[in-house]
């Protein structure tokens, strides 16, 4: 009965204080590719991404030869609060410190925060004759009582008689009662915040917070104010963007308004998905989806000769998920006025929607045949969500992926050019609960 007590009273202790979770995740350890590149990973125990480090293989010495690395830092809320890139190659003679390549190269940034809103940012880069960094810009932010950002300053330098940062650029922010952007003001630094450098972006809302109009702004020594350069006006339906038109600002001795730039028009089933999308433009891009949305074609258009001239078009085929399974690319020939295959790509995906498999093709026209050029596959190990992983934010993989192989085409059988591995292993992840 104790023990019952005591368990009990632990976790209402907790409560009021906030308490912490431990849960067991799949961490991405490395990334190898023999004999070619690895990345190694290093973890914090909230499951953020502390250090990476890259290594290239050393033929030479047959080992692996360090390459760069990444630092990160957060704070208690999981914000990033720094940042280190470092390819700094380690010379060890005259003659390597005096070739390029071995050149440092390494930059930084600091971020400070008020609670989650970013306030300072700082960014170093790494100095050779001080051995040390050396700030090179910042940029300052505040907010408003609802978190939104209000003011963002750039600072380009530091004034190496008076010690004080020289402005670049600040830009205002304004919000309506709902909390959408109405007004965003950007203005240049010479002394002093100018117009010379000003511009101005309006943005205007329907009553369900739909932006229905985007105007772009400069401000105009000459006369003193503001002079419009580009509008883009949206059309909704009850659910979904229908209609955006874009226009330009002209003046001339007759001209002195809007000018009609290019239109893009959607159009959707009734369960929201987009079944037809089709563009035009000053340069009659073109842009078809047929009505179930298997099946769309772009077509791209320039001048050539003082005359509009088709450039480049692609197909594209769709399985039933959305995912696109063929991919076809023609160009245009001048000679034979009419398109020509250039290249194809397929694709396959396993039943989570992973992309398995993507093979490469060239046409050849005086055989009438595509012939292949390099393949890739990629292996998954379906047991394990996303939830489920702890991996550095640039891999967005629904699933553990486990092994990536590439293949070149012989002429007669694929040739395994090279096997990527993914390492994984358990973590113990801290989840903090805060009250």
């Amino acid at each position: 009965m104790k023990k019952v007590i005591l368990s009990i009273a632990i976790i209402l202790t907790a409560s009021a204080a906030g308490f912490s979770q431990t849960v067991i995740k799949q961490g991405l350890d490395s990334i190898v590719c023999p004999k070619r590149y690895k990345c190694v990973y290093s973890y914090d125990a909230m499951g953020n991404v502390i250090l990476a480090v890259s290594y290239s293989w050393d033929k030479a010495t047959n080992s692996w030869v360090w390459s760069s690395e990444e630092k990160y830092a957060y704070d208690d809320n999981g914000n990033l609060t720094m940042h280190i890139n470092d390819s700094r190659k380690k010379a060890t003679n005259d003659r390597e410190k005096q070739n390029c390549k071995f050149e440092n190269r390494a930059y930084k940034f600091e971020n400070t925060y008020d609670g989650n809103n970013l306030i300072i940012q700082n960014h170093y880069k790494w100095d050779n004759a001080t051995n040390d960094w050396a700030i090179s810009y910042r940029h300052e932010y505040a907010y408003d009582t609802n978190g939104n950002k209000t003011i963002e300053i750039s600072y380009h330098d530091l004034d190496k008689t008076t010690d004080d940062w020289i402005s670049r650029y600040k830009s205002e922010y304004a919000y309506d009662d709902n909390g959408n952007k109405t007004i965003e003001i950007s203005y240049g630094w010479d002394n002093d915040w100018i117009e010379k450098y000003k511009y101005k972006y309006e943005y205007t809302y329907d009553d369900s917070g739909n932006k229905i109009m985007y105007i772009i702004y400069s401000w105009n020594n000459a006369t003193g104010d503001w002079k419009g350069r580009q509008k883009y006006e949206y059309t909704y339906n009850a659910n979904n963007l229908i209609i955006q038109n874009k226009y330009e600002w002209v003046k001339f001795p007759n001209i002195n308004r809007w000018v009609y730039v290019s239109r893009d028009e959607f159009t959707y089933d009734t369960n929201g998905n987009k079944t037809m999308s089709a563009s035009y433009s000053e340069y009659n891009d073109e842009s078809l989806y047929d009505t179930n949305g298997s099946y769309s074609r772009e077509v791209y258009y320039t001048y050539y000769a003082d005359s509009l001239s088709p450039k480049d078009k692609y197909d594209f085929i769709y399985d039933n998920n959305g995912n696109i399974t063929i991919q076809i690319e023609y160009r245009w020939g001048m000679k034979t006025n009419n398109w020509i295959k250039y290249s194809k790509n397929e694709y396959k995906y396993d039943n989570k929607g992973n992309q398995i498999m993507k093979i490469r093709y060239f046409w050849y026209d005086d055989a009438n045949i595509w012939e292949k050029s390099y393949k890739e596959e990629s292996m998954f190990d379906l047991s394990y969500s996303k939830t489920d992983l702890v991996m550095p934010d640039y891999i967005d993989d629904d699933n553990m992926q486990t092994k990536e192989i590439k293949y070149e085409w012989s002429g007669k059988k694929w040739k395994q050019n090279e096997v990527t591995s993914y390492y994984w292993s358990e973590k113990a992840i801290t989840k903090n609960n805060k009250k």
